[in-house]
């Protein structure tokens, strides 16, 4: 969200697990373009089904729900003005919200900014006009201030469009600090191969714990919470300045369904599937 009002970064990619709030994330941008940055803005998911979906369970309820928004954006479901569950005016600019399946959903409009949700869920050309980003981008070419979005889990990796983009980003890691000795590491799985990570004792998931990567210590779900309050992103590409790429997987999510026992008993129960 920084990252939204630095005008030196044009392109914003996020590779996530679920359960890390990165969607929320995104529709905050698009509630503060609309009342102190208007423009035209394009939200794009994989099917229009699932940009439906987006609309209802999570647009609409912002603007619903937020007191300057809902003065600005009319509520659908009053059939008042322009508004619909897919086309949205307000003062100063626009949503447009389509799925990516038709090229006319991609080709008919003009935008300042973009926002593409589960992009390895995309494909990656739509009918004789080549690739989807592409045509994404040359809808932006009117704006010089133009921000260009993309959030997704990844798929397979080397096929991953996510995955491609945030390679060409600053990539950024959250490093977290140990509670026991302090020092900032990236929280992985580990597994076998690493002598730190997620650890259990064999065949209970309930017993999971972290070993830190530095001084070896276990450490505790309940203790996850202070650990990511203090993240720092650390840029592995410095040297690219606009374009800002965030890597997270659900150790650091702090909702109850990512707790890391849970996590541990997902594991156990699909590895063999």
């Amino acid at each position: 969200m920084d990252c939204y009002n630095d005008p030196s970064v044009r392109t914003i990619t996020v590779i996530k697990s679920g359960q890390t709030g990165f969607t929320q994330g995104m529709t905050n941008m698009i509630g503060y373009a609309i009342q102190y940055h208007p423009g035209p803005i394009g939200i794009f998911a994989p099917t229009d089904g699932a940009i439906k979906k987006f609309s209802k369970r999570k647009l609409n309820q912002m603007l619903r729900d937020t007191p300057s928004l809902k003065q600005l954006v009319a509520d659908p479901g009053k059939r008042k003005g322009d508004n619909s569950i897919q086309e949205k005016e307000f003062p100063g600019g626009f949503l447009s919200l389509a799925g990516l399946k038709t090229v006319n959903n991609v080709a008919s409009q003009s935008f300042r900014d973009v926002y593409v949700d589960e992009a390895d869920r995309v494909p990656f050309e739509v009918g004789d006009e080549g690739d989807v980003f592409s045509l994404l981008r040359m809808r932006q070419e009117n704006f010089d201030n133009s921000k260009f979005v993309i959030i997704s889990t990844p798929t397979i990796k080397g096929m991953s469009r996510i995955e491609e983009s945030y390679n060409l980003s600053d990539k950024r890691k959250p490093h977290v600090p140990c509670p026991h000795c302090k020092k900032y590491q990236i929280l992985i799985f580990g597994g076998k191969d690493y002598d730190y990570g997620l650890k259990w004792d064999e065949g209970d998931p309930s017993s999971a714990y972290y070993l830190c990567q530095h001084c070896g210590k276990k450490i505790y779900d309940y203790q996850k919470y202070n650990m990511v309050s203090r993240v720092k992103w650390v840029k592995e590409k410095p040297e690219v300045t606009d374009h800002a790429g965030f890597w997270i997987n659900s150790l650091y999510s702090t909702r109850p369904k990512a707790a890391w026992p849970l996590i541990v008993k997902e594991f156990l129960d699909a590895k063999d599937n």
